[in-house]
């Protein structure tokens, strides 16, 4: 935890929390948008330094995976922490589907603290989930290999499966994801993929993931929007093929020009 951020307890791993604190649109106001999703971000203040600037971000409402790309300190954790309301005195974010406030998140930050103590088991637990009910709401993460083992003893690969489990396995309308798969094995890494296609299709139109990754070629085929953050700005919101196509590069392969096309807006 750094300073300005809230203190938690337990793990820093949040099960599906509600934010009541904004009230859901008047879907009869005529200044109320329900087309869309609306995804509001306030400016972010650390150390005296403005990171984030205020911005609000418009995508078509089947968007329900949207990957947000940047370089380190870009933003992009100060964005999550302050969608989920996790900085101190600080202006907390909204998303809004249609007429829809989605008001409970699932938040899985970019170091998980599991309790050393605990087992994997016994955190499980703590979150009122077992083992075998984790295992059939996550398939591919593998939890079985890491069931009984003191939470001191896993590899950060195997802390960031467990913890990247208890936040995919609450009921949530948003899921924010901070870089889930930059410790991961090959095998988890392809399971949570095939995971969130599957759950891409199902959610479509009711649910929101947000996930931060540096590596353009992790979200190619994943999500079905993008944002490209740099200096705490918003470069680009949109589809992926619409940032290629507009950038003339597509001879180059779809990952490959994606990524092109990443880099030129960061300039």
């Amino acid at each position: 935890m750094t300073l300005g951020e809230k203190p938690t307890t337990g793990p820093m791993v949040c099960s599906a929390y509600e934010d009541h604190r904004q009230d859901p649109p008047d879907p009869h106001s005529p200044e109320t948008d329900t087309s869309g999703l609306i995804i509001a971000i306030p400016p972010v203040v650390r150390g005296g330094t403005r990171v984030l600037e205020a911005q609000e971000w418009g995508l078509s409402a089947s968007t329900t995976v949207i990957g947000v790309v940047g370089i380190n300190g870009a933003g992009k954790s100060s964005l999550f922490l302050a969608l989920t309301d996790l900085l101190i005195t600080q202006a907390v974010g909204s998303i809004r589907l249609g007429n829809q406030q989605l008001c409970s998140f699932s938040f899985l930050p970019q170091q998980p603290l599991l309790p050393p103590w605990l087992t994997t088991t016994e955190l499980m637990a703590t979150h009122g989930f077992t083992l075998q009910s984790l295992r059939e709401k996550v398939p591919g993460l593998r939890l079985s290999e890491l069931a009984g083992i003191p939470a001191s003893q896993l590899s950060e690969g195997q802390a960031q499966a467990i913890a990247l489990s208890l936040t995919l396995g609450a009921d949530a309308d948003v899921y924010v994801l901070d870089e889930p798969m930059s410790a991961l094995d090959l095998r988890r890494r392809k399971g949570l993929r095939d995971y969130l296609l599957g759950w891409r299709a199902r959610a479509a139109g009711r649910k929101v993931a947000i996930l931060s990754t540096q590596s353009v070629s992790e979200i190619t085929d994943l999500c079905d929007a993008m944002v490209v953050l740099h200096e705490g700005r918003c470069r680009y919101c949109g589809r992926l093929e619409d940032l290629v196509a507009t950038s003339g590069r597509h001879s180059r392969g779809s990952a490959v020009a994606l990524e092109d096309a990443v880099v030129a807006l960061m300039g």
